[in-house]
């Protein structure tokens, strides 16, 4: 598995967007979809009975929380807080600590950034 990793990290560095069958199934079990390490994010897809394994840098926007990235993702489609706070059914209030959290997190200032670095992590 360190080998495998260090491989896929040696393909990112290359500039390279995917990988071969047998690394992705050694860093990926069968029932895997995603794998987030240190410095390398792999998805591993199945598109017309074909494997198909990508592999890109880890990104800041990888450090979210399944929650955070919910509330971000309400966010970059223009939705307000409340419609946010609406939607996945919490607080206002609570839509606003998440996503001043998003903003320190990832190292933005405003919605514009917060879409841009979303955009960069697919």
């Amino acid at each position: 598995m360190e080998e495998a990793l260090v491989l896929a990290t040696f393909v990112v560095s290359k500039k390279a967007n995917f990988i071969s069958v047998p690394l992705c199934r050694a860093l990926l079990d069968d029932n895997q979809e995603l794998f987030v390490g240190r410095l390398v994010v792999l998805t591993r897809m199945v598109e017309d009975d074909l494997l198909i394994c990508r592999v890109r840098p880890r990104l800041p926007a990888d450090s979210l929380s399944a929650r955070q990235l919910l509330v971000a993702l309400q966010v970059a489609r223009g939705l307000s807080h409340k419609e946010v706070a609406r939607v996945l059914g919490i607080a206002p209030a609570t839509v606003r600590n998440h996503i001043q959290a998003i903003h320190v997190r990832l190292r933005v200032h405003n919605s514009a950034e917060l879409v841009e670095q979303l955009q960069l992590a697919g």
